[in-house]
């Protein structure tokens, strides 16, 4: 639904729900897991960045995740 949203305001790009999800919050999905693990040293800020690209990724436009209201 929220993907399907975006799409018909024209804020995310015209792919399958399953490949924005992928694009999307997957990646970030996996650091936090990551860090979880004890893989990697917890950095919130490389974190955010990390969310932020993947958003970016996602948008059409230059939308940022802060000012965004889907």
């Amino acid at each position: 639904m929220f993907f399907e949203e975006g799409k018909a305001q024209g804020l995310f790009h015209s792919l399958k729900n399953k490949a924005l999800y992928t694009i999307s919050p997957e990646p970030a999905v996996a650091l936090e897991r990551s860090i979880r693990r004890g893989q990697l040293k917890y950095d919130k800020a490389e974190l955010e960045l990390v969310c932020n690209l993947c958003w970016q990724t996602t948008t059409c436009s230059t939308h940022s995740l802060d000012t965004l209201k889907v």
